[in-house]
């Protein structure tokens, strides 16, 4: 029994290492998948960006560059971000946005309307996502007004404000939504790691509850054989004088190796049930009922067998 208890906790540390792995795997799946679907939103914002301008080129005959360059804008934030982003490097990421800030901007000098505005903002939830220095994203958020330079004054500070409170929106709005997915992915992990927790602690306490009753069981049987040695002595010493007294005595004695044989017996059972069909309760009050009679059995007896001898 102590052999298979050390066995169980053995596998117990191979199940904790495997269940480990499990979290590790299942957290970065989890958070691929966030990035994914984070990737597809602002994909299809950009696409959406990219088709306001291609309905103004085509509609009201507005400048075909402003056409070109958003496309390679398109380009770059969809497949280009997504590699950037899978490189989780500092230098690729600060390229990429040197890179697509001159276009947005050149984009919205072009056609300054709605299409070129969103550019400017899936930019800046990418700095976000991209998890570039708070410094460097305050510097793109701050540089964004300042397309509207070529305006009035009064205008320009009108709009250039407007632009200003969209993107720290979007800064703000696109953290907060991965805050949100990274609390959910901790959650999810931790009730995962509890699940194991709890299964594993169960399996822990079957094997404690099971040496417990396996020592009962030790100590039942060597209260029973007690007995019976000292009621073999008894009628030994019995027999040459009476033999029906020592008769009586051996016949207790073999009832008593009886009753200790069928203790046994029920609580290898007892043992060898499910769990799911004897709860640890029930199989910790049975094991205590059965030994605590046995033990006041077996005390009666010898005080008998003593008597007798």
């Amino acid at each position: 029994m102590l052999r298979d208890a050390t066995a169980v906790i053995c596998d117990g540390a191979e199940i904790r290492e495997i269940m480990a792995r499990f979290y590790r795997e299942l957290t970065v799946r989890r958070r691929t998948a966030h990035s994914e679907r984070m990737n597809r939103a602002l994909a299809v914002l950009t696409f959406g960006a990219l088709l306001t301008l291609l309905i103004g080129v085509v509609a009201s005959g507005e400048s075909l560059p402003s056409l070109v360059l958003g496309a390679v804008f398109t380009a770059l934030a969809t497949a280009g971000f997504s590699w950037v982003r899978a490189r989780n490097q500092l230098a690729w990421s600060l390229g990429y946005v040197a890179v697509q800030l001159p276009i947005a901007f050149v984009v919205f000098s072009l056609n300054a309307g709605v299409a070129a505005t969103l550019l400017l903002v899936v930019l800046v939830s990418q700095c976000v996502l991209l998890r570039l220095p708070i410094a460097a994203t305050a510097v793109v958020v701050g540089l964004v007004p300042f397309v509207h330079l070529g305006m009035s004054w009064g205008e320009g500070l009108r709009e250039g404000l407007g632009i200003l409170v969209a993107a720290v929106f979007a800064a703000i709005a696109t953290e907060l939504l991965q805050r949100e997915q990274r609390a959910r992915v901790e959650l999810a992990e931790a009730h995962e790691q509890l699940r194991g927790y709890a299964a594993q602690a169960e399996r822990l306490a079957t094997v404690q509850e099971r040496n417990r009753v396996a020592r009962d069981i030790h100590d039942g049987l060597g209260h029973s054989l007690t007995v019976v040695q000292m009621q073999v002595k008894a009628a030994r010493a019995v027999l040459p004088t009476d033999t029906a007294k020592a008769d009586e005595v051996l016949a207790k004695a073999q009832n008593q190796a009886e009753a200790a044989l069928a203790e046994v017996r029920r609580s290898v059972r007892t043992l060898r049930e499910p769990r799911e069909t004897l709860p640890a309760r029930r199989l910790a009050g049975v094991g205590r009922t059965d030994i605590r009679r046995g033990r006041d059995h077996q005390r009666r007896d010898i005080r008998r067998a003593t008597t007798v001898a």
